[in-house]
């Protein structure tokens, strides 16, 4: 089965962060009422200001899109949305993205476990025409050479369970062993994926949607 998570971009209406981490917190162990949802980890970004880059941004896991289906009609999710619409979240918190992606590969190098507060980037990528596997292929290989020259790292990359070979979006998931890697991971590396190392050539076009340095909040896990 290949992973999926459904990523939901958030801000905070209010200004109350303190009340919206509180909700997240209710709202996460709502929905893990859903035996097939594996953890969910909150993000929140640390650019100042926000540009066009979420202020929030949840990523829920499942083991496959079949579970993230049976999930959208389960109970736990209907209480949940009955909660968002009614409670604290009506007029607290506005969703700004929800996209389901599939996970298409992951690079781990020198970094142990995450605590909360480490760092990340995380970047919104808009592929052109390319097959699926050519457009797996090519995130991998260039992210790959793009990682090499930042030292201890995780990164994750997905494709939008939408996408078809005329094009769609992508996400990278990327955490650092220090903020001093993040401006050379959030420049175009794409522009520079080139070489024996890259076999396939870029799905073109390839833009950024939005890019932006994290902080991972908290993480729930069964």
């Amino acid at each position: 089965m290949t992973p999926c998570i459904n990523l939901v971009s958030t801000r905070c209406k209010n200004g109350d962060h303190n009340s919206l981490l509180r909700w997240y917190n209710d709202h996460v162990h709502l929905l893990m009422g859903f035996p097939g949802l594996q953890q969910a980890t909150l993000f929140r970004q640390t650019g100042t200001p926000p540009g066009t880059a979420p202020e929030y941004a949840c990523a829920y896991e499942f083991a496959s899109h079949a579970d993230f289906l049976a999930f959208e009609l389960s109970d736990a999710r209907g209480r949940a949305r009955q909660v968002v619409e009614t409670g604290w979240a009506r007029t607290g918190i506005e969703i700004t993205q929800r996209t389901q992606y599939l996970r298409l590969g992951a690079r781990a190098v020198g970094i142990g476990h995450a605590g909360d507060g480490a760092s990340f980037v995380l970047q919104s990528l808009s592929l052109g025409p390319a097959t699926a596997s050519a457009a797996a292929r090519w995130l991998s290989d260039s992210l790959y050479q793009a990682l090499a020259a930042l030292g201890d790292n995780h990164c994750a990359w997905y494709r939008a369970v939408d996408a078809t070979a005329s094009g769609g979006d992508a996400l990278v998931m990327a955490q650092l062993q220090a903020d001093s890697g993040m401006p050379a991971l959030a420049s175009a590396w794409w522009h520079g994926a080139a070489g024996p190392e890259v076999v396939d050539p870029p799905p073109e076009p390839v833009m950024a949607h939005w890019q932006a340095p994290y902080r991972r909040v908290q993480r729930w896990q069964r």
